[in-house]
């Protein structure tokens, strides 16, 4: 549920959320079709779309994720980024490379550069180079970049 709200979480436990949701057993089939029906109930919400992108994805439908997670950032607060994000990633996967080009600049304005380095990692794994920022440093960084 905290999907429901997240500018009142942390963007990371929101990621951590997302891989378990995409999971082999991230939605079972009762959940499914709660967000069934609450889509049908409430079209209007970003969330159930955010939720039917997922479901769509882990059943291997990327296109229809993709459509789904669109229509989810469409409906979105501005402050919400789930369903801009969702869709970078299935772009990414779907290698329309132009369209998830256009999706990073909209989380690269709402995060800024170091702040979406951090995120863009996702938890999938996949370290992403993203622009240093030498403010946000530590002193253990200093000390080895110093020593090596």
């Amino acid at each position: 549920m905290r999907h429901a709200c997240p500018c009142y979480q942390q963007v990371r436990k929101l990621l951590i959320d997302h891989k378990l949701l995409l999971g082999p057993h991230g939605f079972s089939e009762s959940v499914q079709m709660d967000v069934s029906v609450s889509q049908h109930l409430h079209p209007h919400r970003a969330t159930p779309h955010l939720w039917v992108g997922m479901i769509l994805q882990v059943k291997g439908d990327l296109r229809g994720a993709a459509t789904a997670y669109n229509r989810s950032k469409r409906l979105a607060q501005p402050f919400d980024w789930q369903g801009t994000f969702r869709l970078w990633k299935a772009l990414l996967l779907l290698g329309d490379t132009a369209a998830a080009a256009r999706e990073e600049e909209a989380l690269l304005r709402l995060w800024g550069p170091v702040q979406f380095g951090w995120y863009r990692t996702d938890v999938d794994g996949d370290v992403v180079r993203h622009l240093p920022d030498p403010l946000l440093r530590d002193e253990i960084e200093l000390e080895l970049e110093a020593a090596g």
